[in-house]
C-alpha cells in the first residue's frame, strides 16, 4: 500500500500547520508553474508523486509561493508599528498595532507568525525533497532559491517576534535565528554560484550583510554589547554582494494563480490601511524638494477617522508586482553604516551618495558624525519605504514612533510580539508559559 504524503510529512518532523500548508500548495498551481498539476491524481498526491520529475518545478517554487502568502502582508503590519502605514478603520487589531501594542494577543500578528512560520518550514522541506529528487543538487536553482526563502523567513520573523520555533521545537532566540539564516543564505549563494545565477548569488550575500547588521544590534541592545566585528562582517558581505552583481535585486513574485501583492491590495484596494500622510511631498533634506522618485504617493483622495489625509501609494501598481527582498541599495547603506561606526565619515558619505545618485539626487556633504547618522537614517527610511525595514530600524536606532500613546512610549521600542496563540497552544515547549 502506498504511503500518503501526510505520513511522509510526519516522518520528516513537520508540524500539522506546516503539513497543511505544504499540501495546499501542492494542490494549487504555483507561481511560474504552468504544468504543476500534471500528475495522475492531483486531488490525492502521494509520497511517490513528490519524486516525479514533473513536480520538480513545483517543488522549486513552493518556498517562494508559501512566503509570498504572508510576506507582503507582514510588511504592511510591521510598517504599522512604525510610521510608514496607519490604520484608517476602527478594527481593533489595526488600532492596537497602529498604537504600538505588542504584548496583547492579536489575530493579525498571530496570522503573520503562522504564515511566516509555515513558509519557513516549507522552504526547508523543499530543499530536502529536491536534494533527493534531482541529479544536480549542488547547482540546482530550485534548491538555491528555497535556501534563500528559508533564510528570509527567519529574518522577517525575528524582526517582529521575540523568538521563533522550528517544527514544534523549542524557542529559538533572534540571535540564533539570524545565524541560522546566515547558514541558509550561504548555501543559497554557493548553489546559485554553481548554477551561474549571479543575481541570486549577490542577493544571498546581501541578505547575509543584512543579517550580520541585525546581529550587531541584537548584541548591542539585548546581548553582550557592541561587537564591531559583526558590522565588519556585514560590510564584507555587502562588498561581496556588490562585487558579485552591482545591481542585484532578488524579488518575491506574486500573481494569479498564486498569492497577490498585499502591499498593493491593502494600501490601495481595501479600506483599512493607507500610507502615512507625512511622507507626501516630504522634502529631501539636501535638495529641499520632494523625493518623489522613492516616495511614490498620489494626491489626497479621502480622510481617515481622525481627519488625516489619505493617499494611495504607487510604488506598486498591481496585484502581480514583485517585492524586493534583497537589493543592492541595502548593501550600499550597510557599508555606509559600517564606515560610520568605524569613524570613517568620508567613506560613509561616499556610500550614502552612491544610493542618492541612483535617484538623481544631489550629493550629501558633512564631516559631523551626528549629521551623517541622521542622513543615513533618512536614506534608509526613504529608500526602503514600505519594504519592511522601518520597524526594524525603530528598534535598532531606538526611535519611538511619533503617534504612539504614552503607555507604549513608556514600554519603548524593544518589545516584540510573542509567538502566536496557535503555536503556544500546540507546542509542548510552551506548556505552563
Amino acid at each position: 500500500m502506498r504511503t500518503h504524503l501526510k505520513r511522509a510529512a510526519i516522518r520528516s518532523g513537520m508540524g500539522a500547520r506546516e503539513w497543511l500548508v505544504t499540501l495546499v500548495l501542492l494542490m494549487l498551481p504555483l507561481i511560474g508553474c504552468d504544468n504543476f498539476l500534471d500528475v495522475e491524481n492531483p486531488a490525492n498526491l502521494l509520497e511517490e508523486d513528490l519524486h516525479d520529475t514533473q513536480l520538480e518545478t513545483a517543488l522549486s517554487n513552493s518556498g517562494e509561493a508559501n512566503l509570498s502568502i504572508g510576506y507582503s502582508r507582514a510588511v504592511v503590519l510591521g510598517e504599522m508599528l512604525g510610521d510608514h502605514v496607519f490604520n484608517i478603520s476602527n478594527q481593533d487589531f489595526g488600532v492596537r498595532i497602529n498604537n504600538g501594542d505588542r504584548r496583547n494577543a492579536n489575530s493579525a500578528a498571530d496570522g503573520m507568525y503562522n504564515n511566516l512560520s509555515s513558509a519557513l518550514s516549507v522552504a526547508d522541506d523543499m530543499v530536502s525533497r529536491l536534494q533527493n529528487l534531482v541529479s544536480n543538487p549542488g547547482s540546482h536553482l530550485g534548491i538555491a532559491r528555497n535556501y534563500f526563502w528559508g533564510g528570509a523567513a527567519r529574518v522577517v520573523l525575528i524582526s517582529y517576534f521575540e523568538e521563533l520555533t522550528y517544527d514544534g521545537g523549542p524557542p529559538v532566540p533572534p540571535s540564533q535565528a539570524l545565524r541560522d539564516a546566515i547558514e541558509r543564505f550561504e548555501m543559497a549563494a554557493q548553489v546559485a554560484a554553481a548554477a551561474g545565477d549571479r543575481n541570486l548569488e549577490g542577493g544571498s550575500y546581501g541578505a547575509i550583510a543584512r543579517a550580520y547588521r541585525g546581529l550587531y544590534y541584537e548584541e548591542l541592545h539585548y546581548g553582550a554589547g557592541a561587537d564591531p566585528g559583526l558590522f565588519q562582517q556585514a560590510e564584507t558581505y555587502g562588498m561581496r554582494a556588490l562585487n558579485t552583481h552591482a545591481d542585484f535585486n532578488v524579488e518575491l513574485r506574486h500573481g494569479s494563480p498564486g498569492p497577490v501583492n498585499q502591499l498593493y491590495n491593502t494600501l490601495n484596494i481595501d479600506i483599512r490601511h493607507r500610507p502615512t500622510p507625512q511622507y507626501y511631498q516630504r522634502p529631501d533634506p539636501v535638495s529641499g524638494v520632494p523625493d518623489d522618485v522613492r516616495i511614490k504617493l498620489g494626491p489626497q483622495i479621502d480622510v481617515g477617522l481622525r481627519n488625516e489625509p489619505v493617499h494611495l501609494q504607487s510604488k506598486w501598481t498591481g496585484f502581480s508586482d514583485p517585492v524586493s527582498v534583497s537589493r543592492a541599495a541595502e548593501a550600499e547603506l550597510v557599508i555606509a553604516e559600517a564606515r560610520l561606526i568605524a569613524g570613517d565619515l568620508a567613506g560613509a558619505v561616499l556610500w550614502i551618495n552612491r544610493v542618492r545618485s541612483k535617484a538623481s539626487l544631489p550629493d550629501f556633504q558633512s564631516t559631523v558624525a551626528a549629521d551623517v547618522r541622521t542622513q543615513l537614517i533618512y536614506e534608509r527610511d526613504t529608500e526602503f519605504w514600505l519594504e519592511g525595514r522601518r520597524w526594524e530600524d525603530h528598534r535598532y536606532y531606538e526611535i519611538v514612533p511619533p503617534k504612539w500613546p504614552g503607555s507604549q512610549v513608556a514600554i519603548g521600542v524593544h518589545q516584540r510580539f510573542r509567538v502566536s496563540v496557535t503555536e503556544m497552544a500546540n507546542n509542548p515547549n510552551y506548556a505552563g508559559r
